[in-house]
């Protein structure tokens, strides 16, 4: 994951090729959950949604359970960034499928990591004291950063930030970057530096937000990662309006409203589209742009 999209999704159509020639479903559903983060992470909506969507059900079909949590995982990330809080909540009711067979098992880490994903789309249909709750759940072993629990501790951050413990979540996100960075996992670097601008924006410390946010778009443009342009641009328009930096901000503002615009080229569904234009982030965007006569 260090922006080969193109290689990513090449290898992804070969593997997809070869499982449908062979009638591997698994393989399939392996395929499709790949080809579906680099078409989201190029900000190609209604590509990635389709994608995602047939990992899951292949993985169903082929008793893959691991893959089905692992793909609604994704599509919920997704929506999320869109705003769809009704898809994120049919897609939580998915993945509470899967946990009654691991709650009583030995199989810790695998009821860690579907109690992290079910944390973040609790905190994503904003039932926060449902996400707290959760996570309190998982065990002790979610404060010991692995990089296999990556999103449980993303869900982590984001229930610090809403409780305003800033601190801890700047604390625990600066774990999560070193051990990103160690693995090149940059798809989750930016979401982290994005909940790190939040919390930092949250104590009030302006230039801090300001370096954690253009690293976050340099990070994101070198991938070519467009699903997170609109909110990394409309919080750079944020806090260079709080920095007294007109000029700066009304550029980033220009930048934002692209960013939106090409994301909406690539979806068609209504109600997305409108939720996506909803969004605390994005109505920001257009906000500015009105106040402007834009």
């Amino acid at each position: 994951d260090d922006g080969r999209h193109e290689e990513a999704l090449n290898f992804a159509n070969e593997a997809d090729q070869i499982s449908r020639t062979i009638g591997n479903l698994w393989s399939q559903a392996y395929a499709q959950e790949m080809i579906g983060i680099v078409r989201m992470e190029y900000g190609q909506v209604d590509a990635a949604i389709h994608h995602l969507q047939e990992s899951i059900r292949m993985a169903r079909l082929a008793g893959v359970k691991v893959l089905v949590y692992r793909s609604a995982s994704e599509l919920a990330s997704l929506y999320h960034l869109l705003g769809a809080v009704a898809e994120v909540e049919a897609l939580t009711d998915l993945i509470a499928m899967f946990m009654e067979e691991y709650k009583d098992t030995n199989d810790r880490f695998r009821f860690i990591s579907l109690q992290g994903i079910r944390s973040i789309t609790a905190v994503y249909c904003n039932d926060l004291e449902k996400a707290t709750r959760l996570i309190h759940e998982s065990d002790q072993r979610l404060d010991s950063i692995s990089p296999n629990l990556v999103k449980p501790m993303i869900a982590k951050v984001q229930v610090l930030i809403a409780q305003h413990q800033f601190e801890e979540a700047i604390r625990l996100g600066d774990g999560l970057i070193t051990l990103i960075d160690q693995h090149k996992a940059g798809r989750f670097k930016s979401q982290i530096l994005i909940l790190k601008s939040k919390a930092l924006l949250g104590q009030q410390d302006l230039d801090g937000a300001w370096r954690v946010l253009v690293q976050a778009h340099a990070s994101v443009q070198k991938r070519n990662a467009h699903i997170y342009l609109p909110h990394i641009l409309s919080l750079l328009v944020k806090t260079a309006r709080l920095r007294h930096d007109p000029a700066t901000a009304e550029n980033y503002r220009q930048q934002a409203q692209a960013s939106i615009e090409r994301l909406l080229s690539n979806t068609s569904d209504p109600s997305i589209r409108d939720t996506f234009l909803k969004h605390p982030e994005i109505q920001f965007v257009l906000s500015e742009g009105a106040g402007n006569g834009s």
